[in-house]
């Protein structure tokens, strides 16, 4: 939009159109978070979620992360929704890890109409953003380092308070 001024400043404010971003997922289990895992290519840069970087994070960090912590893939339930990422083929045969799947095409059907309330809506992104954004972030290593950290900080107690009111 242009601005007219009585007075040529001879000053040029230049801004990104689209703030850089960062695609990050975590998971909520009963009194146990994974994550944040980042979805980046080799020079940390955001990339979209695709079926290919979805099975690599799966494969590569969730079920490693799983069995360190004693826990076997094959006794959860597993839960998400339509996103193509989450039903292309290569990404519902790697889904087989897992226990009981509820998803479109899964073992259970997803809810018609279903309103996707569920702990990571209700709780595990409202809480770290709030806190995240507290202060002002400058760069995108800040964001990330930001994230790591929120998550870190919600305890046990905190956990069990959120699935008590859940």
């Amino acid at each position: 939009m242009p601005y007219w001024s009585p007075v040529n400043p001879k000053e040029l404010h230049e801004m990104a159109v689209h703030s850089r971003k960062v695609t990050v997922w975590c998971r909520v289990r009963t009194f146990r978070i994974l994550g944040p895992y980042f979805f980046e290519n080799d020079n940390e840069e955001t990339v979209t979620v695709n079926s290919e970087r979805y099975v690599t994070m799966l494969e590569g960090f969730v079920e490693p992360q799983l069995r360190r912590l004693g826990i076997d893939p094959t006794a959860l339930h597993f839960q998400q929704d339509g996103a193509t990422a989450h039903t292309a083929r290569n990404s519902m045969a790697v889904r087989e890890m897992f226990g009981t799947d509820t998803s479109h095409f899964g073992d259970t059907a997803w809810p018609a109409q279903s309103p996707d309330l569920t702990a990571p809506y209700f709780f595990l992104w409202g809480f770290p953003k709030d806190r995240v954004f507290q202060r002002r972030i400058m760069t995108i290593q800040e964001l990330k380092q930001a994230i790591v950290d929120k998550v870190a900080a919600i305890d046990e107690d905190l956990q069990r308070h959120m699935y008590g009111n859940f």
